[in-house]
């Protein structure tokens, strides 16, 4: 079938999908939405306000209307919103699946007993998981997010990447059993990257933005589940937290990131350059695993019986 550009339009018209212009949005208009996101996202900039107007409120709008609002709203907070000067280091990464890095993070565990943790493709930018349990530090807990997505695609990268810690040991030992599995010749080989402190700079990166824009806006709703009592805390709020996690993720994962020139790799929509890496002049380093290979490294890196994995005690 053959549809001129006009007529696409008129079609994606008819459907209600109406472009920014279209749909003609004004200060007036975005103000509730907004104001609605603030309590969410205090600290969100013009970049994700608008990402977030887009998928949570189905509202195109432009950044010049977004700055509009802020500048006549919160001249304040756009002033805290400075740009800041940052340490740059050089990163080298071969393709897409060339490698997965991993990464924990505690700002949250002293404070409310939630410890979260991810994994992000650098090269697509796409966030393979992201994760908060009441423990990050037990290696079958790490395990298992690796495995389950390792199982939900049916393929895994050419390396795994984290700092240095017996945490990552079974995702080491997970990655390493199953290329071996599928290509014998890498006996004796190591498949997995280990990186020294602060050097594991994608899932760094992944983590200063997350504080930026999602994590400060919950701190005060955490604080007053800590003091209703800790497994009544942990039964509610973690399944809770893993929704918004995991809608946080979907916005990562279908938003086109900012352009930046001092970065090498393509710039685009994540799960599309994942899924058509020839349309970014991309390569796709995936190693496909077999269900069998899958389901062993399961049974001796992830036991699904561990007490890690059960969310209150049994008691409860």
């Amino acid at each position: 079938y053959f549809a001129s550009l006009s007529s696409f339009k008129r079609i994606r018209k008819r459907m209600g999908f109406l472009s920014t212009r279209q749909q003609g949005h004004m200060v007036e208009t975005i103000t509730e939405p907004i104001e609605e996101l603030r309590e969410r996202f205090p600290k969100a900039g013009y970049f994700e306000l608008k990402k977030h107007l887009r998928i949570d409120h189905n509202l195109r709008v432009s950044r010049e209307t977004i700055k509009e609002w802020s500048h006549a709203t919160e001249p304040e907070l756009v002033a805290r919103r400075l740009r800041k000067d940052m340490v740059r280091k050089v990163f080298y990464c071969a393709g897409i699946n060339d490698l997965w890095c991993i990464d924990q993070h505690d700002k949250w565990k002293y404070r409310f007993g939630l410890c979260l943790h991810a994994c992000v493709d650098p090269f697509s930018g796409v966030l393979k998981w992201m994760k908060i349990w009441w423990n990050n530090s037990n290696p079958v807990l790490i395990g298992k997010y690796y495995l389950d997505v390792v199982e939900a695609n049916g393929y895994g990268p050419l390396l795994t990447q984290s700092d240095v810690g017996n945490e990552n040991g079974n995702v080491a030992r997970a990655q390493t059993f199953l290329r071996q599995w599928a290509d014998p010749e890498l006996c004796n080989t190591v498949q997995h990257r280990w990186m020294a402190e602060k050097m594991n700079i994608p899932s760094e990166i992944v983590w200063s933005v997350f504080c930026t824009t999602f994590s400060f806006g919950y701190e005060g709703l955490l604080q007053h589940g800590v003091d209703q009592g800790c497994l009544v805390f942990c039964y509610i709020f973690i399944p809770w937290l893993q929704h918004e996690l995991d809608e946080y993720v979907v916005k990562n994962n279908t938003t086109k990131k900012r352009h930046n020139q001092k970065i090498a790799c393509t710039n685009g929509v994540p799960l599309l350059v994942e899924q058509a890496p020839e349309r970014f002049d991309a390569q796709d380093y995936k190693v496909t695993f077999s269900p069998e290979s899958i389901q062993t490294a399961r049974q001796l890196y992830a036991p699904i019986d561990h007490p890690v994995l059960e969310l209150v005690p049994e008691s409860f």
